[in-house]
């Protein structure tokens, strides 16, 4: 599993793959996932809001090579707001250009009333509400939570969705957020303070 691929399920519904939230949250979200991907290889690490390089070694996966050559790219170091900002122009398409070729999402047309519209579906929509079920047991206390589950309830609470996920989850599983939210390492708490602000910021802008 990769961590913007989970986030990706859990902002769209299962089901139509519409967007669960503002489409700018989702972007923010999916480019804050990306550079979690690299901040877990041990890629990065980011320091008073900067990314910082800390292995050039390319990741497995083809999306986050993308995302650290362009980091490497802009040595010595690249500011974290401006970096959200530019991969989550492309992030949406380019993580479901990568569930795509992982045959978990089609790119789907429909028309109606004369106007056409088009939409990247889950190919198993059981598969895709399971992301963010799992999440839900994790917090609940019943299985070992990863540093994966972390960076990603950390990231669902900064855009918004975390609510949706919880739903009405018994007391135990918000109370064993908090405790995950008081505890994250310094870069994850970096990027989910800085991920937080750029949704705040461009909801607002948009209300204006």
């Amino acid at each position: 599993m990769w961590l913007a691929d989970d986030l990706y399920f859990v902002a769209h519904d299962e089901h139509t793959g519409k967007p669960r939230l503002h489409p700018r949250a989702v972007q923010f979200g999916l480019a804050a996932a990306l550079l979690g991907e690299l901040l877990l290889a041990d890629r990065v690490f980011i320091q008073n809001g900067r990314i910082y390089v800390r292995n050039q070694q390319p990741p497995t996966d083809a999306l986050a090579h993308t995302i650290l050559d362009r980091l490497v790219g802009q040595h010595p170091h690249s500011e974290l707001r401006t970096e959200l900002a530019v991969i989550g122009s492309s992030a949406p398409d380019a993580v479901a250009h990568r569930l795509e070729r992982a045959g978990l999402v089609q790119y789907v047309q429909t028309r109606r009333l004369g106007r056409t519209s088009a939409r990247w579906v889950p190919t198993d929509p059981t598969q895709a509400a399971w992301r963010g079920a799992r999440l839900r047991r994790l917090l609940a206390g019943r299985d070992e939570v990863t540093w994966h589950d972390v960076i990603l309830a950390a990231l669902l609470s900064a855009i918004g969705l975390i609510g949706q996920v919880l739903k009405d989850s018994e007391p135990q599983a918000r109370a064993r957020l908090k405790g995950i939210l008081a505890q994250l390492p310094a870069s994850v708490t970096e990027l989910v303070t800085h991920t937080e602000a750029a949704v705040g910021n461009a909801i607002l802008a948009q209300r204006r």
